[in-house]
C-alpha cells in the first residue's frame, strides 16, 4: 500500500515554483484547451526531475491528445469528468491509455451538475466499461451525502482521490478541517489504497506558504491514521 500526497495547480511557471519550493514531490495538472500546448507542455518537463504528475483533462472533453500530453509526462493517471459524448468515446480512450500505461479515472459529480454520483453509478459504468477507474473527490461526496461510505463500496477501483477543507469553504486547503481529512485517511488504509491524495485548492490558496503548510498537515495526518 502507497499513499501519496499531491498538490495541484495549472501548468504555468509561477505556481509549479510555489509547489516546488513548498517541498512536493508530487503534482496534478490542470488543464484546459490552451493549457495542452507545447509552451506549457514545456513548462512542465522543466520540472519533470523535480515533480511526478497526474494530468486533470478538460472538464469538457478528453481525447487521445490528453493522454499523449500525459504520456510525455510520465503521468499514470488521467482525471476525467463525465464529458458530452463519454459513452460514446470512453471505449475507444480507455484502449489507447491502456497502451501507453495510464489509467483514465472518472471523478464523481454533484448533484444537478454531473455524473456519476451515487456509488450505483459507478457499477453501472463499471460493468459497460471495465477498464475504467474513479477519482473519489471528497468534497463531492460530502455534498452528496455518501462520505466516507463511498471509499469502501468502491474500494479497488479507485485509483485517484480529491482532498479540500470542505465544510466549511469549497476547494480550501485540507487543514481546515482536519476532521475530514483523519477520516479519509483512516478509510484508505482500510482499504489498502493505492494512490494520490490530491490537496484540491483554489488559486486564491496558491501561495508557497499554505502549500507547504497543507504538505506538512497531509504528512502528519497520514503517519497519524
Amino acid at each position: 500500500m502507497s499513499i501519496r500526497i499531491a498538490a495541484k495547480c495549472a501548468p504555468n511557471i509561477r505556481e509549479l515554483e510555489l509547489v516546488r519550493k513548498a517541498g512536493w514531490k508530487y503534482l496534478e495538472v490542470y488543464t484546459n484547451r490552451e493549457y495542452l500546448g507545447q509552451d506549457y507542455l514545456e513548462n512542465l518537463l522543466r520540472f519533470k526531475n523535480d515533480l511526478k504528475f497526474v494530468v486533470h483533462a478538460p472538464e469538457d472533453y478528453c481525447d487521445e491528445s490528453v493522454i499523449e500530453f500525459a504520456h510525455r509526462l510520465g503521468a499514470k493517471v488521467v482525471v476525467v469528468h463525465y464529458f458530452p459524448d463519454f459513452e460514446k468515446n470512453i471505449q475507444g480512450l480507455l484502449d489507447f491509455a491502456e497502451s501507453k500505461g495510464i489509467f483514465i479515472c472518472l471523478e464523481n459529480g454533484v448533484a444537478g451538475v454531473r455524473l456519476p454520483i451515487t456509488p450505483r453509478d459507478f457499477d453501472v459504468l463499471k460493468k459497460r466499461f471495465p477498464k475504467i477507474r474513479f477519482t473519489i473527490d471528497i468534497e463531492h461526496s460530502i455534498m452528496a451525502g455518501i462520505f466516507p461510505g463511498i471509499l469502501e463500496k468502491l474500494n479497488n477501483d479507485i485509483k485517484h482521490i480529491h482532498l479540500t477543507g470542505y465544510p466549511p469553504n469549497f476547494h480550501s486547503p485540507p487543514l481546515e478541517n482536519s476532521d475530514v481529512a483523519r477520516e479519509t485517511f483512516r478509510v484508505l488504509k482500510k482499504i489498502n489504497y493505492d494512490g494520490f491524495v490530491v490537496a484540491e485548492m483554489d488559486q486564491k490558496y496558491q501561495t508557497e506558504e499554505i502549500f507547504r503548510k497543507t504538505r506538512e498537515f497531509l504528512e502528519e495526518e497520514l503517519k497519524k491514521s
